[in-house]
């Protein structure tokens, strides 16, 4: 395999579910470091380790922290203060975004389930009251227990299959949808219904099976044979007990729909609020494009400066581009900046653990002025900022206020440990949001390009329309180097790629919201529907006594609304909770979910109120429409 100028042979072919912290890696290179990488002060490199057999990894961490102790005995002047670095299970960092995805659909699915779950039960309820008559007379007739469950449970059967295949068959689609609508930004995950899907299908088939399809036997069996003959189906009624348990069925219905509805409500809320946020500088009509030049064909560092020359120049001449230059990472997209630890102070009178710490970034002359930095005050990196001239830096707003609260940084001076030199400030501009846009701005530091040199750098180019000028720019950094696997992106599909898992939750929040509504609706809907049906003759004889059609609607409609409004407390209360969990697991899906939203409550507080009246308008009519002279002769 040939690979710049030089030939590899292939030991190894990983499979492609396989995703090591980056997921447009395709070759896997043994790791040459350089006279950077290999200064005791630059802390680049990210280290993976395989546990031995029976090693736990507290055991590996005492080991690391002895290792860190005598290090620091060693080499004080570097490593000073660093010990104790945290062991962090690889699995536990490895596609965080996509495994707070999976975290979201578990959340529905458990409340969609249990939703489910409690409507049925209240239907199976109801279903036992009117056979309560059938199973008495059954059981009159000489029919036993087990011919009765035998019965109930084909009946159960019946109804349970079909449906778990019918589910079966939009998962298999819905599974389908899901990763098209991610646009394959689950790396290495793989969505397809396994033999562990099935299992579980078919658990909860078999489960509802046994709870609901006996308890119209189960409540049989709690009747007394003769009361149960002489009242009759069309006569029975709802016990105090069951009555009692079809309002919890209720309270919990409702209370699950508030939760799957607020929590879908906070993250669309979050992500409506990052996808019109602003980053701290202009993001339209901007290519990107990240170069790393060649080492067989530009063997030397003034190589490289020129072919940036040549590139830069090539790219600023094309029809559209206003301005051109490069960073060694475009803040907000390709990351934060590399790290380093910092200080004002003499290196002697501070351990490095204890110095601040933040990042820095490499940048050519006109990379503020084109990425449209917002300058608070001083200047931006000039072209006469150069390797043998003073080192200068240009710092965000946070590195101001820790380093001169209250004071202007111009002029001041800062020690950047990772490039081992002192900087003096000559500018300072507004924070730009960070890669993870829920995170706070950190202390960050713009250097020229000539005074910390780096090999890889981002293009940066405006356009006046990026979509017009995308051939132009294509055609002149490939004339500059054909060699060069240039890959150019605007900085507006790079947003929206990033955006893409937080929008599809938010999706599914929704469509399972409204499936949850419609499930507690029904739930309300079908106890005020049984309630009336078994007070008829309550009703008659209200009305025959004055009683007017108002003040019966009113007295179903306020048990409804009482059972609603409980659930809702619950729910709410509840939501509150798993708010505080998600604020601090949704961040990894670039989502700022907020704990406690007074809209958000509201919003469900009315939306809850409103299903309730339209479940209770219904029933409650058919209440008014009893004939009081037929029930009294009844």
């Amino acid at each position: 395999m040939q690979l710049d100028d030089a030939a590899y042979t292939i030991i190894g072919v990983a499979s492609a579910e396989t995703v090591l912290l980056a997921e447009s890696v395709e070759v896997w290179l043994p790791l040459v470091t350089d006279a950077m990488s290999e200064a005791r002060l630059s802390r680049s490199l990210g280290v993976w380790g395989l546990l031995k057999p029976g090693v736990s990894i507290q055991r590996a961490q005492q080991e690391i922290e002895a290792l860190s102790a005598n290090l620091e005995r060693e080499h004080p002047e570097t490593n000073q203060g660093w010990k104790g670095n945290i062991l962090t299970p690889l699995d536990s960092l490895l596609d965080r975004p996509n495994k707070v995805l999976f975290f979201c659909l578990y959340v529905i699915a458990a409340g969609i389930l249990l939703v489910t779950c409690t409507n049925v039960g209240n239907l199976m309820l109801a279903r036992a009251v009117s056979r309560q008559s059938e199973i008495a007379r059954r059981a009159a007739l000489g029919a036993s227990r087990s011919q009765l469950a035998r019965e109930m449970f084909t009946e159960s059967l019946l109804l349970a299959v079909p449906a778990a295949v019918i589910g079966l068959v939009v998962a298999m689609l819905a599974a389908r949808a899901l990763v098209g609508a991610l646009n394959n930004n689950l790396g290495g995950t793989n969505i397809t219904l396994d033999g562990k899907v099935l299992a579980f299908v078919l658990s909860v088939t078999v489960t509802s099976i046994l709870l609901f399809g006996f308890a119209p036997l189960w409540y049989g069996a709690r009747l007394q044979l003769a009361n149960s003959l002489r009242e009759g189906g069309s006569r029975a009624g709802l016990g105090t007990r069951t009555r009692r348990l079809a309002q919890m069925f209720v309270v919990i219905e409702v209370a699950v729909s508030v939760i799957v509805m607020i929590t879908g409500l906070i993250i669309t809320k979050g992500v409506r609020a990052i996808e019109h946020l602003d980053p701290g500088f202009q993001t339209a009509n901007m290519i990107m494009t990240d170069v790393s030049p060649a080492v067989w064909m530009y063997a030397d560092d003034q190589a490289v400066r020129n072919l940036y020359g040549r590139m830069l120049e090539s790219v600023r001449n094309v029809s559209g581009v206003s301005a051109a230059s490069a960073m060694s990472m475009v803040p907000f997209f390709y990351g934060d900046g590399a790290a380093t630890t910092f200080s004002t102070g003499d290196l002697n009178q501070s351990t490095r653990r204890e110095r601040m710490s933040g990042f820095y970034l490499s940048a050519m002359p006109e990379s503020i002025e084109t990425l449209r930095l917002n300058l608070v005050r001083g200047r931006a990196i000039l072209s006469s900022d150069r390797d043998n001239t003073t080192n200068v830096a240009v710092v965000n707003e946070t590195a101001a206020r820790r380093l001169w609260p209250g004071e202007s940084p111009i002029g001041k001076r800062v020690q950047l440990d990772a490039l081992g030199g002192w900087f003096s400030v000559v500018g300072e501009y507004r924070d730009v949001k960070r890669m993870n846009v829920t995170l706070p701005p950190q202390p960050q530091f713009i250097i020229p390009w000539a005074q910390s040199y780096q090999r890889t750098m981002v293009l940066a180019i405006r356009t006046g329309n990026s979509n017009a000028a995308m051939a132009g720019v294509r055609r002149a950094l490939r004339e500059t180097d054909p060699f060069e696997p240039f890959a150019l992106l605007t900085m507006e599909a790079a947003w929206e790629h990033r955006l893409n898992n937080g929008r599809v939750i938010t999706w599914l929040f929704g469509v399972f919201s409204a499936i949850a509504l419609f499930l507690a609706a029904i739930g309300l809907f079908s106890l005020i529907w049984q309630s009336v049906s078994q007070r008829f003759k309550e009703i008659g004889i209200r009305l025959a006594l004055g009683a007017s059609n108002r003040s019966i609607v009113s007295l179903f409609v306020r048990q409804m609304f009482v059972l609603a409004s409980i659930g809702l407390v619950s729910g709410g209360t509840v939501s509150v909770g798993i708010g505080v969990l998600m604020k601090s697991v949704m961040k990894y899906a670039l989502v700022d979910a907020k704990a406690a939203d007074p809209a958000v409550l509201g919003t469900a507080t009315l939306v809850i109120l409103g299903v309730t009246a339209l479940a209770c308008i219904w029933p409650a009519r058919r209440a008014t429409s009893v004939d009081p002279a037929a029930v009294l002769r009844d």
